[in-house]
């Protein structure tokens, strides 16, 4: 050996590890596949059981509060399949001589479907609730362990069971009517779960799903906006894109707000709404809530409800 390969080798053993080592960043969402196929998917059948499980005894329940308003006394709903036509060109409480702009017509589709062939069958529509909310919860679980997978594997899983076991949820789950909370939950996690795959892998075709969950999602409830905002500070975040290339990537989400917007504008006439006079539905229209008072009673609504 030349005196020129001994002094390159010694050169080569010398080098500090910590100058060799590359440390990976907190957000490299390629950690996830170190977690095998078979590991990612017992999980997440364990999840989809202990949501159904959860919300099981709840599948032999009749209706409750609002149910009658958007299934038994809805005559669109009543036609069934032949009454989808009607669904997409009204407000969900307007056969209630309410119109408070609210457009969410997915959820009462559903409720068309198990019309037509189950009849008015309370229980089929519990248990397709359960069964939404199940399949909700496996779908965030995947979302955690893209995010935090690379921390622990089992933190993701114990964050999902906290919030699948959460008391909060009870109402949406066991009150028929709230599926539109759920379809809007699974639709935009579905979106943050179809942008977390593009960044990981950076094939474009993932952004394909995005903008048909992106608009289930607004036709479930329009609070999915919020949450479909989320997804250029993920780009910019996650895959360390520019400020115009985040906005770019969500071209589809755009468009899917976009579609939304313009099908209830066609379908109700106008994006505003008409606000009753009526403390149930709307409490700020009452005369001893004005001025700063009604604000105080928002923030003390919002914070009873989260308390």
């Amino acid at each position: 050996m030349s005196k020129k390969q001994t002094s390159q080798k010694q050169e080569k053993s010398t080098v500090p590890k910590e100058i060799i080592s590359i440390e990976v960043p907190w957000y490299d969402l390629n950690n996830y596949k170190k977690y095998s196929i078979k590991f990612r998917f017992g999980i997440s059948i364990l999840v989809f059981l202990v949501g159904f499980l959860l919300y099981s005894n709840t599948i032999n329940h009749g209706y409750v509060l609002d149910d009658s308003g958007v299934i038994k006394d809805n005559v669109n709903v009543q036609k069934g399949i032949k009454g989808i036509p009607d669904i997409l060109k009204m407000d969900l409480w307007e056969l209630s001589d309410v119109k408070l702009g609210y457009y969410r017509p997915l959820s009462l589709i559903t409720f068309a479907i198990e019309k037509e062939y189950f009849g008015n069958a309370p229980h089929v529509s519990h248990f397709n609730n359960v069964l939404l909310f199940a399949f909700s919860g496996m779908v965030l679980f995947w979302v955690l362990q893209l995010l935090f997978g690379k921390y622990n594997r089992w933190i993701p899983l114990l964050a999902t069971f906290l919030f699948l076991a959460h008391p909060i949820h009870t109402e949406v789950v066991a009150n028929i009517k709230s599926r539109d909370e759920i379809l809007s939950f699974l639709n935009l996690f579905l979106v943050l779960f179809f942008v977390l795959k593009h960044i990981q892998t950076r094939n474009w075709l993932w952004l394909i799903p995005t903008f048909v969950f992106a608009y289930l999602g607004m036709l479930s409830k329009e609070t999915a906006l919020t949450g479909l905002l989320l997804v250029p500070i993920l780009f910019y975040i996650f895959n360390k894109s520019s400020i115009p290339q985040s906005i770019l990537k969500s071209i589809p989400i755009a468009l899917a707000i976009f579609f939304f917007f313009v099908q209830k504008k066609m379908a109700l006439g106008t994006l505003s709404a008409v606000i009753p006079n009526d403390i149930v539905n709307y409490p700020y229209t009452t005369p001893h809530v004005e001025g700063s008072f009604k604000i105080a009673t928002a923030f003390y609504l919002f914070a009873h409800g989260i308390i």
